[in-house]
């Protein structure tokens, strides 16, 4: 029960009276069952087998003496997948492989349990989109300080991307401006990794899924210009950074 005990904590779960863990079952209802699920999801995340494993080997290592994980790299790799990782998916995913198995399952609601975890943990996250300064020996449109442009030259728009992360880029000219005469370009013959779209007059939209991969597509200026770059990281609704590039 101890054990059990401090297994929970690490998730920020404190419930008495849980049942043995070998006598729980993912496919039925119950608080107990909505646990189990919930801590095998946080574990899981996006990992290899290999990588579980690993994991797993850590965590146990590290609360042999006294209960508790005190890594706080571990513990930013439990928090990390979390926060990336879709709940809904996962959800569908049971619920239709239940069905093909022909198993009538009620999936037990984890996410209540993933909730608490993601709110109460200490762990802090670190699964951080990355913006290089220098990109395939381009200067990186996206890199966190300001810089100016000039025309004729190629630039990056680019990012690491960890697993499981996703990063949208609206371009829009300023206000004032606009590209009918060429202000701005960019090369689809050497894009790596973004799909990008024009779904509105006057605005380019590009968008990547993180497979901890670097995403590139060079881009050029052309007469002077301002245009705005409407960073939105990880399914953000409104933009985690905005930055206006002007040559």
């Amino acid at each position: 029960k101890q054990a059990q005990s401090d297994v929970l904590k690490i998730f920020s779960i404190t419930k008495p009276g849980i049942a043995q863990s070998e006598l729980l079952n993912i496919s039925q209802n119950g608080d107990d069952n909505a646990i189990l699920l919930a801590i095998s999801v946080i574990l899981q995340g996006f990992r290899t087998e290999a990588d579980l494993s690993q994991l797993l080997g850590d965590i146990a290592t590290d609360i042999r003496t006294d209960g508790i994980l005190n890594s706080a790299s571990t513990g930013s790799m439990l928090i990390n997948d979390i926060k990336l990782i879709d709940l809904a998916k996962i959800r569908t995913n049971l619920t239709g492989k239940y069905q093909a198995l022909g198993i009538n399952a009620t999936i037990p609601d984890f996410e209540k349990y993933v909730k608490i975890f993601e709110d109460s943990t200490s762990y802090k996250f670190d699964k951080f989109i990355v913006y290089p300064y220098m990109v395939n020996s381009r200067q990186n449109l996206l890199y966190d300080s300001s810089f100016a442009v000039t025309g004729t030259i190629k630039y990056s728009l680019a990012a690491f991307l960890p697993m499981g992360s996703y990063l949208k880029v609206v371009v829009t000219p300023s206000p004032g401006y606009n590209w009918n005469v060429g202000n701005l370009g960019f090369f689809p013959m050497e894009n790596t990794g973004w799909t990008y779209e024009n779904p509105w007059a006057n605005s380019m939209l590009f968008y990547a899924e993180g497979k901890n991969q670097t995403v590139d597509i060079p881009m050029m200026f052309g007469p002077p210009t301002s245009s705005d770059f409407k960073i939105y990281e990880n399914y953000a609704e409104v933009p985690t950074r905005v930055k206006t590039i002007k040559n």
